[in-house]
């Protein structure tokens, strides 16, 4: 079944299964595909009756049914006209509407699955029929749509040769296709906007996708002429419709202005579909025809007429400007649009520039404006490039005198005109500034050409310079902006057109730029920049493009650096030093060619000795005891030296010139530093280390020539193929040239500088040892000072040094460690630890062997034999080259064998990580596995092991038996079995190592550790399977031999797997528990691995091994193999767990029942994963009684997620309505997950596996079971739980909170009251008498009813509502409107006291007729009393002698407050002051005799609230 078959049959499986759809359309056309089906299925074979039909039998069927309807309408269509003018249309052409609609439907559908060659076949049958749909249906908007659908396909699958027909009477237009292209165009511009738009996406779809090899549509000119007279028309009917209008009535205006608003808009429809068609009227790069040229030049003449007759019409221009902009824009700067003439960009260019420039203020047109302009100046300025490369004769051609003669009077018009009224005046707004700024800088960066800026710098005998003309304008205008008060509001604007005009101007023509940077320079240096000028950044970022294009000599030409010997009166400006720094790592300027410009003379020159100076300067200051000013100096004398790299990452051209003179200097400098640099005990250096810019400047240099090589290399080779002498290529040839000449400049001196930087590299200063005793610290020092960069420079060397050299130097730094060694252990033997010069020169030959080994290490893969072999591994494994005999690598691995043994750690770590590189970088056969493997398993090596080395040394572990399995594998067919039996004797020595390093404090260590692990079960694996392939392939030769199988061999062991696994469960008898959990340990991350190749046997007899030492008494062990339960729940199956599902559930339990045990939240959790494994009722039948608590926790748990989960399922779909759309995007994340899921390594899904929720407890169970699963194992994406925000609360433990203490924060927690463990909780009550709410808060209760209230407040599901209690409360009151205050007093009855309510009840009959009785006096009033009353409200500050309040004696100050503001809260020196200002307050707020104690303790100080104290709050 093909692809499209397919698709089609999953379309229109979703129309069947509309047939009982409540639209009529849907089901009409359900109800015909499956009558067709049942058609074509009568049709089809036996064989094919049942399976999905072909796209082919529906196209057939569909079209026949078509052309049925289409005659039976026009016969009806015939018959009607015969009737007579009043007789009704038969009522039976609503039905075959019908009918058709759901046919071309179902058509539309099935025709992009048909092939082209049976469209290309059938293309008249099938033209003929759908352009008469067209026509007998025309009022039916979606027979039309689907229609135009199949059109669509059909015009799209003809060829060129079909297109390219054409008759004497339709010039350009085959006879076939005009009846469907007349149809099409006409429905581009329908009044029924689907129809309309569904139209124009058929012709421009046409359009973009020409036949091949057309790169140009031969309908593209058909469909230009048409909207050309569309707009020509629409045109003219407004010229005559405004003649008409002038003269004529009321009516006839309206009527005039009806016709002007159908015009317009149509006008209107033609440019919106022509802004969409912008790029392909443009055409393609390479295309362009010149038919189509003038095509497309009337059609851009129409839009521009139709912009001058807009007459005022802003939505109009706003079109006309995109429709233009669109057209000629180009699709890659400096390449013109192949449709473009140059009369047509002119003609663009001229009119944007005259008669359709609008009022630049307006915001909705000016910025479009811009746009067309902008786009019309790159378009010309491409078009005259194309022009000129293709005339025969450049000089004399048209585009020459345009390019000499129109075109720089629109620049200068463009800057002289538009400029000041954009960009000078005031209050002018963001969006046109920003397009100005926009199309300035395009129009100088590619409105104006290479040619025209490169004729600029030609001095001319006779006639003025046009183009020198034009730039001086437009810099002397910028220069005039940049100083004008006019453009202050803009004048960060004009220095980005300054940055720009810089970049363009300056390489070329550097002296037209000198005063421009003459006047940013006095900017720059005004007295008042620093406070007053506040485009400082872009000011900086225009001159240092000013220094990148014009070279910093001569930028310094027009701005010195003035820093010595210069007069009072000149400016001096060190600052420079910095901005040439930052100016050289600018992105380069893009030009022709490969190179930088010619910086290292200049810094050779100038730089170097103003260095020199510098630094003299400094140290003089130094010795004199000035030490800021020397600093000032020294800082100096380093941005100057920072020049060097920075001049050198632009691949400076002048290498040639400066490198001789350049090479010795810097030579010397690096020998001077290394000499003269002291370190005092602080680590400080005496003077800065330039050595790191030297080498990151030679790297640079040497890089950069080498990667322009070969980038030439091949741009000239492209060059070539094209046999075309054009200016690229005699440019690429020149500065493949140069580079070639910088090469073999920069190989001459590799023996000199290779020679000084692995002396440096390798000869650690004295002062080294002053930094700290720790040798590890001595090293990271060492590296600090620029070793690494060191390194790089010395790599990019031998990139391009000789073979030769590179081996000599490798052989020399061999003997050179082999000596320093030997001088080393014998000065140790007979040295004298009182004697610290000889103790200090042993340090030194160490660490100088160290840098030794880590230089060979970086030479090794230089070296002309192993470049050799990587070669040609990478070509072809069967012709890998073999290393030489007297290969020098040969005697550095006997070098690195023999430091084995030796006890120093960094040395142990260096010899490691150089055999490893030895081991990756030659093929497995050569390496030398066997000689290292009786040396790995050395006694004293192993026992010489430190930890800093386990990691290297897994790794190489694992190298050494993968070489050996390679090497096996290739002796295999020979019949070797040394390998095997190497293996066999290797693999248990080292593999109890390899365990114990699972349990290695270090992550990577033990991450390598398991890498190793793995590695060697795979190899083992491998090589069991192989072996056992190649001794059945044997039996069988035998047999057919007829030879007897030797049945007297008795059992040996074979390299396999299962013994494999047999050694590493050995490790279970260990004697001690490290080793024994890490067997354990082992045992689950092999299982996880390779369970799949185990078999159910080996896999059980594991797990009930195991299973055993649950019972061990050592937390270690049982650690372990709790561990290893949770990796074979997840990862090996039902059946394999089955028979020891209950001594696992048993054994387990017996560590969760004790009362602190440590295991009860793992065991938990392992209990969690085996019910989603096996079910809650198989779990629940192992469970002790003792135990049915903690699973009927669990299955609670379970069951109250399990509910929650469902109702947020429930909410989603209700929210989301079933939309499609959310369930492509979980298709889209899951896919995007599971990617990122396999770029994961194993082990970190096995730590998921062993460590995933370990403590988490079952409350945070969700009951989804993919939560435990590793990743890869997951079938569904785990939804992150969203959280809930906490609320924090202040926690108030045995004291106050005093808002003023520095440690008030640490009274502020978010955990609940309620979350507290039920052990605190009732330690807490112990310690406490009061109450406490859900959320933390104290309740002091005064009374038992009072009690009984609050705790049913706290009960409550209401929030108190502490502003109703305010108002209807026992304290309410209101203030009357003369001040006076009246207390509401209502006080409910069910809320009166008991006292009072026994007053009521027992006042008796004495008082039932009366309202006054005895119990009005004698009962206790109900409310506030008067002594309350005043003190809530402050009467005792009242004055009496005048109004306001006055302080009282041992009384709080009135209205006094403190701020619980966060800036006072926490800051101890605020909060000390409140504390003073407030002194009294907080001695008020906290009285002794009305404290209540807490927890009844009757010794020590007595703290508290004080109830009463209520009378400001």
């Amino acid at each position: 079944m093909s692809e499209d078959t397919k698709q089609l049959e999953h379309l229109l499986q979703r129309i069947r299964a509309q047939a009982s759809s409540g639209i009529p359309a849907q089901r009409k056309a359900a109800l015909l595909l499956i009558a067709i089906d049942k058609t074509v299925q009568e049709q089809a074979n036996a064989n094919d009756a049942n399976g999905p039909h072909p796209p082919l039998a529906y196209f057939g069927a569909l079209i026949t049914l078509l052309e049925q309807q289409l005659v039976s309408t026009s016969s009806v269509k015939n018959e009607d006209d015969d009737m007579g003018e009043g007789e009704v249309m038969d009522e039976s052409y609503a039905d075959r509407e019908e009918i058709v609609t759901a046919i071309i439907h179902l058509l539309a559908i099935v025709f992009s699955k048909i092939s082209t060659q049976i469209l290309r076949l059938k293309f008249n049958v099938l033209s003929q029929t759908l352009h008469s749909t067209l026509q007998s249906f025309a009022s039916s908007s979606a027979i039309t749509r689907d229609a135009l659908a199949c059109l669509e396909s059909l015009l799209l699958a003809m060829d060129l040769a079909t297109w390219q027909q054409s008759t004497s009477a339709m010039v350009g237009r085959p006879a076939v296709l005009k009846g469907l292209t007349t149809s099409v165009l006409t429905l581009t511009l329908n009044e029924r906007p689907k129809v309309r738009k569904r139209a124009q996406d058929v012709v421009r779809k046409v359009l973009a996708f020409p036949p091949p090899p057309a790169l140009v549509h031969p309908f593209m000119i058909v469909a230009v002429q048409y909207y050309c007279e569309v707009l020509e028309s629409a045109a003219t009917a407004a010229k005559s419709v405004g003649a008409a209008g002038a003269g004529a009535s009321k009516k006839g205006k309206a009527a005039v202005k009806a016709a002007t608003s159908e015009s317009e808009a149509a006008v209107l429809d033609v440019l919106v579909f022509l802004k969409g068609m912008g790029p392909i009227l443009g055409g393609k790069v390479g295309g362009g025809d010149d038919k189509v040229r003038v095509a497309v030049g009337q059609l851009c003449s129409a839009v521009l007429n139709v912009g001058e007759g807009a007459g005022g019409n802003i939505v109009l221009m706003q079109w006309v400007f995109q429709v233009l902009a669109a057209i000629v824009t180009t699709q890659t700067p400096k390449v013109a649009p192949p449709n473009i003439s140059l009369e047509t960009s002119h003609a663009v260019l001229s009119k944007s520039l005259s008669t359709l420039r609008p009022y630049l203020a307006d915001a909705s047109l000016a910025p479009l404006w811009l746009g067309t302009v902008e786009a019309a100046f790159t378009c010309t300025s491409a078009v005259l490039q194309r022009d000129l490369a293709s005339a025969d004769d450049a000089e004399s051609s048209e585009a020459k005198r345009y390019a000499g003669s129109a075109y720089p009077e629109f620049v200068s018009s463009f800057w002289k005109t538009d400029f000041v009224t954009l960009l000078g005046s005031a209050g002018a707004k963001r969006v046109i500034v920003e397009k100005a700024v926009e199309a300035y800088a395009s129009v100088m960066q590619f409105g104006i050409a290479d040619f025209m800026v490169e004729s600029a710098s030609v001095r001319k005998r006779e006639g003025k310079n046009v183009w020198a003309e034009v730039l001086g304008t437009l810099l002397e205008a910028l220069k005039a902006a940049v100083v004008g008060v006019t453009y202050r509001e803009n004048w960060g604007a004009v220095l980005i057109l300054i940055e720009t005009a810089l970049e363009r101007v300056g390489p070329t023509v550097p002296s037209m730029a000198d005063p421009i940077i003459s006047t940013l320079i006095s900017i720059r240096d005004a007295p008042n920049y620093s406070d007053d000028y506040p485009f400082k950044a872009e000011l900086d970022t225009a001159l240092e493009a000013g220094a990148l294009a014009m070279g910093l000599e001569r930028f310094s030409l027009t701005a010195p650096l003035n820093i010595f010997d210069v007069a009072e009166t000149e400016t001096r400006r060190p600052y420079l030093l910095s901005l040439f720094t930052r100016a050289m790592k600018r992105t380069p300027i893009a030009g022709v060619s490969q190179f930088g410009p010619s910086n290292l003379v200049y810094f050779e020159e100038t730089i170097l000795p103003l260095y020199q100076a510098l630094n003299e300067r400094g140290l003089g200051l130094k010795t004199k005891g000035l030490l800021q000013p020397a600093k000032l100096f020294h800082t100096l004398a380093s941005q100057a030296f920072s020049l060097f790299p920075a001049i050198c990452s632009t691949t400076p051209k002048d290498l040639m010139e400066a490198f001789d003179t350049l090479a010795p200097q810097l030579a010397t400098l690096l020998q001077t530093q290394s000499e003269c640099i002291e370190v005092s005990e602080d680590g400080i250096p005496s003077e800065t280390d330039l050595r790191p810019l030297v080498y990151s400047g030679l790297q640079a240099l040497v890089e950069g020539y080498s990667a322009a090589n070969e980038y030439l290399q091949s741009a000239v080779t492209q060059l070539e193929s094209d046999m075309d002498e054009s200016p690229a290529l005699l440019q690429a040839r020149d500065d493949l040239e140069l580079a070639g000449q910088g090469l073999v400049k920069l190989s001459g001196n590799v023996n000199k500088f290779l020679s000084l930087l692995c002396t440096i590299y390798t000869t650690p200063p004295e002062w080294i040892l002053k930094t700290g005793e720790n040798k590890g610290a001595v090293l990271q020092s060492l590296h600090d000072r620029g070793q690494a960069s060191l390194e790089g420079c010395i790599k990019a060397f031998m990139g391009i040094a000789d073979g030769k050299a590179v081996t000599g130097y490798f052989f020399q730094l061999v003997k050179n460690v082999l000596q320093l060694q030997t001088a080393a252990k014998e000065q140790e033997t007979a040295m004298d630890e009182s004697n610290e010069e000889v103790v200090a020169e042993i340090a030194l030959m160490r660490l100088k062997v160290y840098a030794m080994l880590d230089l060979l290490c970086v030479l090794v893969v230089f070296l002309p034999e192993v470049k050799a072999v990587m070669e040609s591994v990478e070509e072809s494994e069967d012709g890998v080259r073999e290393i030489p005999s007297d290969s020098p690598l040969h005697l550095f691995y006997r070098l690195l064998s023999g430091q084995l043994r030796d006890p120093d750690a960094t040395l142990q770590k260096k010899t490691y990580k150089a055999l490893n590189l030895i081991m990756a970088v030659l093929p497995g056969a050569q390496a030398p596995y066997k000689d290292l493997m009786p040396k790995l398993i050395d006694p004293e090596v192993i026992s010489r092991t430190t930890s800093g080395v386990k990691r290297t040394r897994m790794r190489l572990i694992q190298l050494v038996v993968e070489a050996a399995a390679s090497s096996d594998k290739k002796a295999s067919d020979a019949g070797g079995e040394d390998e095997e039996e190497m293996l066999l004797e290797f693999v248990p020595v080292v593999l109890s190592e390899v365990m114990l390093t699972t349990k290695e404090a270090s992550e990577k260590a033990r991450t390598a550790a398991y890498e190793c692990l793995v590695a060697l079960g795979r190899t083992m694996h491998d090589i069991g399977v192989r072996r056992k392939r190649d001794e059945e392939w044997a039996a069988t030769r035998r047999r057919l031999r007829g030879e007897q199988d030797d049945m007297d061999e008795g059992e040996k062991r074979e390299v396999s797997f299962k013994e494999y696994m047999m050694m590493v469960v050995a490790g279970l008898a260990g004697g001690s528990s490290s080793m024994q959990s890490a067997a354990v340990a082992c045992c689950g991350r092999l299982i996880f691995e390779f369970h799949d190749v185990m078999g159910e046997d080996l896999c059980k007899e594991i797990v009930s091994t195991i299973l055993l030492f649950m019972a061990s008494p050592n937390r270690e062990i049982v650690k372990a193999a709790l561990g290893f339960i949770k990796v074979i729940i997840v990862t090996l199956p039902q059946e394999y767990m089955e028979d020891e599902l209950e001594n696992i559930i048993t054994s387990m339990l017996t560590h969760s029942r004790p009362h602190k045990s440590a295991f009860k939240s793992k065991v938990k959790n392992i209990l969690e994963r085996l019910i989603r494994k096996f079910s809650y009722e198989a779990i629940e039948g192992f469970i002790p009684e003792t135990d049915f608590k903690l699973i009927r926790n669990i299955r609670k748990v379970r069951e109250r997620q399990l509910k929650k989960r469902t109702e947020a399922k429930a909410a989603a779909l209700t929210a989301t309505d079933g939309d499609d759309a959310s369930d492509e995007d979980n298709a889209a994340s899951k896919l995007a997950l599971k990617t990122k899921k396999t770029m994961q390594s194993r082990q970190k899904e096995f730590e998921d596996a062993l460590h995933g929720s370990e403590d988490e407890d079952g409350d945070s169970d969700d009951g989804n079971d993919d939560h435990y699963i590793p990743e890869q194992f997951r079938d569904a994406i785990q939804a992150k739980k969203s959280q809930a925000g906490s609320r924090s609360m202040i926690r108030e433990d045995e004291d106050v909170v005093d808002f003023l203490d520095s440690q008030v924060i640490s009274r502020v927690t978010s955990a609940k009251a309620g979350a507290l463990s039920a052990g605190q909780y009732t330690k807490r009550k112990r310690g406490s008498e009061f109450n406490v709410n859900e959320d933390g808060r104290i309740m002091i209760a005064e009374s038992d009813d009072e009690t009984t209230r609050l705790k049913t407040l706290s009960t409550a599901d209401e929030p108190e509502d502490y502003y109703k209690q305010a108002i209807t409360g026992e304290g309410a009151f209101k203030r009357l409107p003369d001040g006076r205050v009246k207390f509401v007093n209502k006080r409910p009855r069910d809320e009166e006291g008991a006292d009072a309510k026994s007053d009521r009840l027992g006042a008796g009959a004495s008082n039932m007729g009366g309202r006054w009785g005895h119990k009005n006096f004698d009962r206790k009033k109900a409310g506030l009393d008067e002594t309350t009353k005043d003190k809530m409200l402050g009467a005792q500050y009242r004055s009496k002698k005048a109004k306001g309040d006055v302080k009282r004696a041992n009384m709080p100050d009135p209205y006094a407050y403190i701020p619980l503001s966060g800036k006072i809260v926490g800051n101890k020196k605020k909060a000390t002051e409140l504390s003073k200002d407030f002194k009294d307050v907080i001695k008020a707020s906290v009285s002794r005799k009305d404290v209540q104690t807490r927890g009844g303790s009757s010794g020590g100080p007595h703290r508290g609230v004080k109830k009463s104290n209520k009378k400001h709050k």
